[in-house]
Protein backbone atom coordinates (compact mmCIF):
# COMPACT_ATOMS: atom_id res chain seq x y z
CA UNK A 1 0.00 0.00 0.00
CA UNK A 2 1.54 3.36 -0.97
CA UNK A 3 2.32 5.90 1.69
CA UNK A 4 0.57 9.25 1.94
CA UNK A 5 2.78 12.06 0.75
CA UNK A 6 3.16 14.63 3.52
CA UNK A 7 5.43 17.52 2.46
CA UNK A 8 7.25 19.41 5.21
CA UNK A 9 5.55 22.26 7.03
CA UNK A 10 7.06 25.72 7.53
CA UNK A 11 7.33 26.93 11.13
CA UNK A 12 5.69 30.07 12.44
CA UNK A 13 7.37 33.37 11.69
CA UNK A 14 9.99 34.98 13.93
CA UNK A 15 7.30 36.71 16.01
CA UNK A 16 5.55 33.43 16.74
CA UNK A 17 2.52 34.42 14.66
CA UNK A 18 0.78 31.85 12.44
CA UNK A 19 1.67 32.08 8.78
CA UNK A 20 -1.08 32.75 6.20
CA UNK A 21 -3.10 29.75 5.06
CA UNK A 22 -1.97 29.74 1.44
CA UNK A 23 -3.35 28.13 -1.69
CA UNK A 24 -0.64 25.48 -1.35
CA UNK A 25 -1.82 24.78 2.22
CA UNK A 26 -5.37 24.43 0.94
CA UNK A 27 -4.19 21.91 -1.68
CA UNK A 28 -2.20 19.89 0.88
CA UNK A 29 -5.12 19.94 3.33
CA UNK A 30 -7.47 18.67 0.63
CA UNK A 31 -4.98 15.92 -0.28
CA UNK A 32 -4.75 14.77 3.36
CA UNK A 33 -8.52 14.73 3.76
CA UNK A 34 -8.99 12.83 0.51
CA UNK A 35 -6.47 10.24 1.66
CA UNK A 36 -8.24 9.81 5.03
CA UNK A 37 -11.58 9.40 3.24
CA UNK A 38 -10.17 6.41 1.31
CA UNK A 39 -9.73 4.42 4.54
CA UNK A 40 -13.25 3.02 4.14
CA UNK A 41 -12.94 2.12 0.45
CA UNK A 42 -9.44 0.61 0.31
CA UNK A 43 -9.21 -1.07 3.72
CA UNK A 44 -6.04 -2.50 5.17
CA UNK A 45 -4.28 0.88 5.51
CA UNK A 46 -1.61 0.80 8.20
CA UNK A 47 -1.77 3.16 11.15
CA UNK A 48 1.90 4.00 10.74
CA UNK A 49 3.63 6.72 12.74
CA UNK A 50 3.51 10.51 12.63
CA UNK A 51 6.70 10.68 10.55
CA UNK A 52 6.14 7.58 8.44
CA UNK A 53 2.91 8.51 6.73
CA UNK A 54 -0.23 6.42 6.42
CA UNK A 55 -3.11 7.24 8.84
CA UNK A 56 -1.19 8.86 11.70
CA UNK A 57 1.05 10.70 9.27
CA UNK A 58 -1.94 12.15 7.42
CA UNK A 59 -3.67 13.14 10.67
CA UNK A 60 -0.47 14.69 12.08
CA UNK A 61 0.23 16.65 8.92
CA UNK A 62 -3.34 17.94 8.86
CA UNK A 63 -3.17 18.85 12.56
CA UNK A 64 0.10 20.76 12.22
CA UNK A 65 -1.10 22.64 9.17
CA UNK A 66 -4.29 23.76 10.92
CA UNK A 67 -2.35 24.78 14.02
CA UNK A 68 0.54 26.55 12.31
CA UNK A 69 -1.56 28.62 9.90
CA UNK A 70 -3.88 31.55 10.58
CA UNK A 71 -7.09 29.58 10.18
CA UNK A 72 -9.62 29.14 12.96
CA UNK A 73 -11.79 26.05 12.60
CA UNK A 74 -13.45 23.60 14.97
CA UNK A 75 -12.04 20.78 12.83
CA UNK A 76 -8.62 21.21 14.50
CA UNK A 77 -9.71 19.87 17.88
CA UNK A 78 -11.45 16.88 16.29
CA UNK A 79 -8.35 15.99 14.24
CA UNK A 80 -6.21 16.11 17.41
CA UNK A 81 -8.70 13.89 19.25
CA UNK A 82 -8.68 11.25 16.49
CA UNK A 83 -4.88 11.26 16.25
CA UNK A 84 -4.50 10.73 20.02
CA UNK A 85 -7.10 7.97 20.16
CA UNK A 86 -5.44 6.04 17.31
CA UNK A 87 -2.00 6.35 18.94
CA UNK A 88 -3.40 4.78 22.11
CA UNK A 89 -5.49 2.13 20.40
CA UNK A 90 -3.18 0.90 17.63
CA UNK A 91 0.46 -0.08 17.00
CA UNK A 92 2.18 1.30 13.86
CA UNK A 93 1.82 -2.00 11.95
CA UNK A 94 -1.90 -2.37 12.77
CA UNK A 95 -4.61 -1.56 10.26
CA UNK A 96 -7.82 0.31 10.93
CA UNK A 97 -10.82 -1.75 11.90
CA UNK A 98 -13.78 -1.61 9.52
CA UNK A 99 -15.76 0.30 12.16
CA UNK A 100 -13.00 2.92 12.64
CA UNK A 101 -12.45 3.18 8.88
CA UNK A 102 -16.16 3.96 8.42
CA UNK A 103 -16.07 6.57 11.16
CA UNK A 104 -12.87 8.16 9.82
CA UNK A 105 -14.48 8.41 6.37
CA UNK A 106 -17.47 10.26 7.85
CA UNK A 107 -15.28 12.55 9.95
CA UNK A 108 -12.98 13.43 7.04
CA UNK A 109 -16.10 14.47 5.11
CA UNK A 110 -17.20 16.60 8.06
CA UNK A 111 -13.77 18.25 8.41
CA UNK A 112 -13.72 19.02 4.72
CA UNK A 113 -17.05 20.87 4.94
CA UNK A 114 -16.08 22.66 8.18
CA UNK A 115 -12.82 23.97 6.74
CA UNK A 116 -14.51 24.92 3.47
CA UNK A 117 -17.17 26.91 5.34
CA UNK A 118 -14.62 28.60 7.63
CA UNK A 119 -12.41 29.63 4.72
CA UNK A 120 -15.46 30.79 2.75
CA UNK A 121 -16.29 33.34 5.45
CA UNK A 122 -12.81 34.86 5.42
CA UNK A 123 -11.30 37.46 3.10
CA UNK A 124 -7.82 36.25 2.30
CA UNK A 125 -5.77 38.91 0.57
CA UNK A 126 -1.95 39.14 0.82
CA UNK A 127 -1.15 42.39 2.61
CA UNK A 128 1.91 44.60 2.76
CA UNK A 129 3.78 45.79 5.81
CA UNK A 130 2.87 49.49 5.72
CA UNK A 131 4.82 50.64 8.75
CA UNK A 132 3.12 52.55 11.55
CA UNK A 133 -0.49 51.59 10.80
CA UNK A 134 -1.88 48.33 12.18
CA UNK A 135 -2.73 46.31 9.06
CA UNK A 136 -5.37 44.07 10.66
CA UNK A 137 -7.17 47.01 12.29
CA UNK A 138 -7.04 49.00 9.06
CA UNK A 139 -8.73 46.16 7.17
CA UNK A 140 -11.32 45.30 9.82
CA UNK A 141 -11.97 48.73 11.38
CA UNK A 142 -10.86 51.59 9.10
CA UNK A 143 -13.20 53.88 11.04
CA UNK A 144 -10.73 53.74 13.95
CA UNK A 145 -8.59 56.43 12.29
CA UNK A 146 -11.40 58.85 13.24
CA UNK A 147 -13.00 59.72 16.54
CA UNK A 148 -16.30 57.90 16.83
CA UNK A 149 -18.52 60.97 16.52
CA UNK A 150 -16.60 62.21 13.47
CA UNK A 151 -17.10 58.86 11.72
CA UNK A 152 -20.82 58.86 12.57
CA UNK A 153 -21.12 62.39 11.17
CA UNK A 154 -19.73 61.36 7.77
CA UNK A 155 -22.10 60.54 4.91
CA UNK A 156 -22.05 57.03 3.44
CA UNK A 157 -20.10 58.03 0.32
CA UNK A 158 -16.94 59.33 2.07
CA UNK A 159 -17.17 56.44 4.53
CA UNK A 160 -17.09 54.00 1.61
CA UNK A 161 -14.14 55.86 0.06
CA UNK A 162 -12.17 55.71 3.33
CA UNK A 163 -12.91 51.98 3.70
CA UNK A 164 -11.79 51.27 0.12
CA UNK A 165 -8.73 53.52 0.50
CA UNK A 166 -7.69 51.56 3.59
CA UNK A 167 -8.09 48.22 1.84
CA UNK A 168 -6.23 49.44 -1.23
CA UNK A 169 -3.38 50.65 0.98
CA UNK A 170 -2.81 47.32 2.73
CA UNK A 171 -2.79 45.32 -0.52
CA UNK A 172 -0.24 47.60 -2.16
CA UNK A 173 -2.54 49.64 -4.44
CA UNK A 174 -1.06 52.98 -3.39
CA UNK A 175 -2.36 55.11 -6.25
CA UNK A 176 -5.91 53.84 -5.76
CA UNK A 177 -5.64 54.49 -2.01
CA UNK A 178 -4.50 58.08 -2.54
CA UNK A 179 -7.24 58.84 -5.07
CA UNK A 180 -9.97 57.38 -2.86
CA UNK A 181 -8.68 59.26 0.20
CA UNK A 182 -8.69 62.53 -1.73
CA UNK A 183 -12.18 61.86 -3.07
CA UNK A 184 -13.44 61.50 0.52
CA UNK A 185 -11.96 64.83 1.63
CA UNK A 186 -13.24 66.60 -1.51
CA UNK A 187 -16.75 65.39 -0.67
CA UNK A 188 -16.43 66.85 2.85
CA UNK A 189 -15.09 70.10 1.41
CA UNK A 190 -18.25 70.42 -0.70
CA UNK A 191 -20.45 69.61 2.32
CA UNK A 192 -18.69 72.38 4.23
CA UNK A 193 -19.29 74.87 1.43
CA UNK A 194 -22.93 73.83 1.01
CA UNK A 195 -23.55 74.06 4.75
CA UNK A 196 -23.90 77.82 4.43
CA UNK A 197 -24.10 78.37 0.68
CA UNK A 198 -25.86 77.00 -2.38
CA UNK A 199 -24.62 73.85 -4.04
CA UNK A 200 -21.61 74.64 -6.21
CA UNK A 201 -20.95 72.32 -9.15
CA UNK A 202 -17.32 73.29 -9.56
CA UNK A 203 -13.85 71.78 -9.32
CA UNK A 204 -12.11 71.33 -5.98
CA UNK A 205 -9.96 74.42 -6.55
CA UNK A 206 -12.93 76.70 -7.17
CA UNK A 207 -14.78 75.49 -4.07
CA UNK A 208 -11.65 75.98 -2.00
CA UNK A 209 -11.05 79.46 -3.44
CA UNK A 210 -14.59 80.46 -2.46
CA UNK A 211 -14.01 79.35 1.13
CA UNK A 212 -10.62 81.07 1.35
CA UNK A 213 -12.23 84.28 0.06
CA UNK A 214 -14.93 84.01 2.70
CA UNK A 215 -12.44 83.65 5.54
CA UNK A 216 -9.94 86.21 4.24
CA UNK A 217 -10.28 89.70 5.71
CA UNK A 218 -10.55 92.67 3.37
CA UNK A 219 -7.08 93.95 4.24
CA UNK A 220 -5.55 90.67 3.00
CA UNK A 221 -7.80 90.20 -0.02
CA UNK A 222 -5.07 91.26 -2.50
CA UNK A 223 -2.22 89.42 -0.78
CA UNK A 224 -0.51 86.30 -2.11
CA UNK A 225 -2.09 82.90 -1.47
CA UNK A 226 0.55 82.08 1.15
CA UNK A 227 -0.21 85.29 3.05
CA UNK A 228 -3.93 84.64 2.82
CA UNK A 229 -3.47 81.09 4.13
CA UNK A 230 -1.74 82.48 7.22
CA UNK A 231 -4.92 84.38 8.11
CA UNK A 232 -7.52 81.63 7.57
CA UNK A 233 -8.23 78.42 9.54
CA UNK A 234 -5.26 75.97 9.34
CA UNK A 235 -7.46 73.37 7.66
CA UNK A 236 -7.29 75.51 4.49
CA UNK A 237 -3.55 74.86 4.20
CA UNK A 238 -4.15 71.11 4.36
CA UNK A 239 -6.80 71.37 1.67
CA UNK A 240 -4.48 73.32 -0.63
CA UNK A 241 -1.76 70.68 -0.10
CA UNK A 242 -4.19 67.82 -0.79
CA UNK A 243 -5.49 69.54 -3.93
CA UNK A 244 -1.93 69.71 -5.27
CA UNK A 245 -1.43 66.07 -4.28
CA UNK A 246 -4.45 65.10 -6.36
CA UNK A 247 -3.11 67.05 -9.34
CA UNK A 248 0.20 65.17 -9.07
CA UNK A 249 -1.39 61.72 -8.87
CA UNK A 250 -3.69 62.48 -11.82
CA UNK A 251 -0.60 62.45 -14.09
CA UNK A 252 0.63 59.00 -15.19
CA UNK A 253 4.28 59.77 -14.42
CA UNK A 254 3.50 60.18 -10.72
CA UNK A 255 2.98 56.95 -8.75
CA UNK A 256 2.88 57.30 -4.95
CA UNK A 257 4.50 54.59 -2.85
CA UNK A 258 2.88 52.93 0.18
CA UNK A 259 4.45 55.44 2.60
CA UNK A 260 2.99 58.38 0.67
CA UNK A 261 -0.41 56.66 0.50
CA UNK A 262 -0.31 56.05 4.24
CA UNK A 263 0.62 59.66 4.95
CA UNK A 264 -2.13 60.94 2.63
CA UNK A 265 -4.76 58.80 4.37
CA UNK A 266 -3.78 60.19 7.78
CA UNK A 267 -3.71 63.80 6.53
CA UNK A 268 -7.13 63.28 4.98
CA UNK A 269 -8.49 61.91 8.28
CA UNK A 270 -7.06 64.91 10.14
CA UNK A 271 -8.43 67.35 7.56
CA UNK A 272 -11.93 65.85 7.65
CA UNK A 273 -11.82 66.15 11.45
CA UNK A 274 -10.86 69.83 11.13
CA UNK A 275 -13.71 70.40 8.65
CA UNK A 276 -16.14 68.88 11.18
CA UNK A 277 -14.89 71.26 13.88
CA UNK A 278 -15.15 74.30 11.58
CA UNK A 279 -18.71 73.37 10.59
CA UNK A 280 -19.82 72.66 14.15
CA UNK A 281 -17.98 75.40 16.02
CA UNK A 282 -21.13 77.45 16.60
CA UNK A 283 -23.09 74.38 17.72
CA UNK A 284 -20.39 73.45 20.22
CA UNK A 285 -20.11 76.99 21.55
CA UNK A 286 -23.89 77.29 22.00
CA UNK A 287 -23.94 74.20 24.17
CA UNK A 288 -20.94 75.43 26.18
CA UNK A 289 -22.64 78.76 26.91
CA UNK A 290 -25.72 77.25 28.52
CA UNK A 291 -26.54 73.88 30.05
CA UNK A 292 -30.29 74.42 29.57
CA UNK A 293 -32.56 74.18 26.55
CA UNK A 294 -36.27 74.68 26.03
CA UNK A 295 -38.39 71.67 25.01
CA UNK A 296 -41.97 72.39 24.01
CA UNK A 297 -43.42 69.50 26.03
CA UNK A 298 -41.56 69.95 29.35
CA UNK A 299 -40.19 73.48 29.25
CA UNK A 300 -36.65 74.25 30.44
CA UNK A 301 -34.42 71.21 30.68
CA UNK A 302 -30.85 70.73 31.95
CA UNK A 303 -28.53 68.99 29.49
CA UNK A 304 -25.30 67.12 30.32
CA UNK A 305 -21.97 68.83 29.73
CA UNK A 306 -20.75 68.77 26.13
CA UNK A 307 -17.57 70.14 24.61
CA UNK A 308 -15.65 69.93 21.37
CA UNK A 309 -14.00 66.61 22.26
CA UNK A 310 -17.16 64.94 23.55
CA UNK A 311 -18.58 61.87 21.85
CA UNK A 312 -21.90 62.82 20.24
CA UNK A 313 -23.53 59.45 20.99
CA UNK A 314 -22.40 59.62 24.63
CA UNK A 315 -23.90 63.10 24.89
CA UNK A 316 -27.23 61.98 23.43
CA UNK A 317 -27.55 58.82 25.53
CA UNK A 318 -26.75 60.80 28.71
CA UNK A 319 -29.34 63.38 27.71
CA UNK A 320 -31.94 60.69 26.91
CA UNK A 321 -31.29 59.18 30.36
CA UNK A 322 -32.15 62.56 31.90
CA UNK A 323 -35.17 63.04 29.63
CA UNK A 324 -36.45 59.60 30.57
CA UNK A 325 -37.04 60.95 34.09
CA UNK A 326 -39.53 63.43 32.63
CA UNK A 327 -41.62 60.93 30.64
CA UNK A 328 -43.51 57.72 31.29
CA UNK A 329 -43.18 54.91 28.75
CA UNK A 330 -40.04 56.22 27.10
CA UNK A 331 -38.73 59.43 25.57
CA UNK A 332 -40.69 60.52 22.46
CA UNK A 333 -38.62 60.60 19.30
CA UNK A 334 -40.06 64.06 18.66
CA UNK A 335 -38.47 65.31 21.89
CA UNK A 336 -35.08 63.90 20.86
CA UNK A 337 -35.42 65.53 17.42
CA UNK A 338 -36.31 68.82 19.10
CA UNK A 339 -33.34 68.47 21.42
CA UNK A 340 -31.08 67.94 18.42
CA UNK A 341 -32.57 70.88 16.55
CA UNK A 342 -32.05 73.17 19.55
CA UNK A 343 -28.32 72.41 19.58
CA UNK A 344 -27.80 72.42 15.82
CA UNK A 345 -28.34 68.81 14.68
CA UNK A 346 -30.48 68.11 11.62
CA UNK A 347 -33.28 65.53 12.04
CA UNK A 348 -31.49 63.03 9.77
CA UNK A 349 -28.38 63.31 11.95
CA UNK A 350 -30.43 62.61 15.07
CA UNK A 351 -32.11 59.63 13.38
CA UNK A 352 -28.67 58.15 12.64
CA UNK A 353 -27.58 58.74 16.22
CA UNK A 354 -30.71 57.02 17.60
CA UNK A 355 -30.17 54.10 15.21
CA UNK A 356 -26.57 53.70 16.42
CA UNK A 357 -27.68 53.80 20.07
CA UNK A 358 -30.25 51.06 19.39
CA UNK A 359 -27.74 48.90 17.49
CA UNK A 360 -25.14 49.27 20.25
CA UNK A 361 -27.64 48.12 22.87
CA UNK A 362 -27.63 51.45 24.72
CA UNK A 363 -31.38 51.95 24.24
CA UNK A 364 -34.44 50.11 22.99
CA UNK A 365 -37.75 51.06 21.37
CA UNK A 366 -40.60 50.86 23.88
CA UNK A 367 -42.84 51.60 20.90
CA UNK A 368 -42.33 52.89 17.38
CA UNK A 369 -42.20 56.46 18.68
CA UNK A 370 -40.61 56.05 22.13
CA UNK A 371 -36.99 55.38 23.12
CA UNK A 372 -35.91 54.01 26.51
CA UNK A 373 -32.25 54.12 27.63
CA UNK A 374 -30.72 50.91 28.99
Amino acid sequence: MPKATLPGLSPRDSDGKPQPFSLVDALKTGTSLSYLRTAKATGGIRIGTRDEGYILGALSGLEERLKERDIETSATGQVVSFRKSYEQKYDPDDVLSDEDAEELHRKADTWLHLIEDDLGREQRIPVENIGLLDVSRLIENPEDIFEKHIWNWLDDRPKEDIIEASRALVVGCSTASVMLSLRAVEYCLRVWHEDEHESLEAAWGRVLDRLIEEYTTEEHSNDTVLTQLSTVPPVMSNLVYLKEKRNEVNHPEKSPDSYEAQRTLMIVASTITDIYHEMNEERIESIKESNTIELAEIGEFNVPDYDEEADVEDFFIETIVELDKEYEGGVPRTAIYELGENIGFAEDEVKNIIRNLLMEGLAYEASEEHIVPI
